[in-house]
């Protein structure tokens, strides 16, 4: 009978340490599925994420673009608006010596040579000198 009740004992303990395995096993997979389940949670709520900022950078390329072509259209205006105020400035006769004399003062001409290169009088080639030199 003793080895018939240590032979209960033992099967006893190995079905005890087998249950306690079988519950520890148990728990791990819960946690793991638990874990899985958070996880997927996760990417889901990055890859919403990542799409929206996919198409907030689409609008901001999409809105740099319409600027980029508003910018060069207005930079096209400017020229065209600067060439036409160059042609109107060179069809004034009076403009035409003026702004000669102004540029030959900004390069470093002296007064006899605005007076020679400009034909003006002595009197408005003064007041241009004067005028001119103190901007440069």
């Amino acid at each position: 009978m003793s080895l018939s009740l240590l032979l209960g004992v033992v099967a006893l303990s190995i079905a005890m340490f087998c249950l306690g395995l079988f519950f520890k096993v148990y728990k791990q997979s819960k946690s793991a599925e638990a874990s899985t389940h958070i996880q997927s949670d996760l990417i889901s709520e990055l890859t919403r994420e990542v799409d929206q900022l996919r198409e907030e950078i689409h609008e901001v390329r999409s809105g740099n673009f319409g600027i980029n072509k508003r910018v060069k259209d207005l930079m096209q205006e400017i020229a065209a608006l600067q060439s036409a105020q160059q042609f109107l400035a060179e069809q004034d006769p009076q403009s035409r010596f003026y702004n000669k004399a102004a540029k030959l003062i900004n390069e470093g001409a002296s007064l006899s040579d605005i007076i020679q290169e400009c034909d003006m009088p002595k009197a408005e080639a003064e007041l241009l000198f004067n005028l001119h030199r103190d901007k440069s």
